[in-house]
Order: structure tokens, then C-alpha cells, then sequence
């Protein structure tokens, strides 16, 4: 089974504070744009500034939004096996 690396970062601050978003950071970046999946909204995209405006998020804060990506990454014929990543 092939392997998607994934990140999960949380906003610092404003309205969205806490707000999770999973970055995919493999898929290509398309001129300042990072592959992104959130629970609202689901598959998305952020900016590089976005990115570095926001914080690594906890193992706890990310485990619902882990096991949604599992539900959707690793099952069926096209399945991938999610690996969490520290960085970029």
C-alpha cells in the first residue's frame, strides 16, 4: 500500500482559533498552494503564509479529524495508508 503524508496545523488566533486544517504536503504545490482537507469545507487549499501562520497541532486535538481521513484515505480500491508528519 502507498503511503500520503500528512500534517495537521491549528489556527493561533482570531475567529478560528483551535480551527484544525490536515495539509498533504507531497501534493503539488500549485504556485503558493498547499493541498488541504478540513471538516468544513473539506478538501481545500491554503497559502504558504496561511501555513506559517498557524500552529503544529496536538495528537489530541487532531485524532477526530485523523480518523475521518482514515475513513477516506485508507479504504477501497485507490487506498493510501496515512503517515503523520512533523513538517513540510
Amino acid at each position: 500500500m502507498d503511503t500520503t503524508r500528512v500534517i495537521f496545523r491549528a489556527e493561533r488566533a482570531g475567529p478560528f482559533k483551535g480551527y484544525l486544517t490536515a495539509v498533504f504536503p507531497d501534493d503539488p504545490e500549485r504556485a503558493g498552494f498547499l493541498s488541504c482537507y478540513a471538516h468544513i469545507g473539506q478538501h481545500c487549499t491554503g497559502s504558504l503564509e496561511w501555513y506559517r501562520a498557524t500552529r503544529a497541532a496536538t495528537g489530541a486535538e487532531y485524532a477526530p479529524l485523523l480518523a475521518e481521513l482514515r475513513s477516506i484515505y485508507e479504504t477501497g480500491p485507490y487506498a493510501v495508508r496515512l503517515v503523520i508528519a512533523k513538517r513540510r
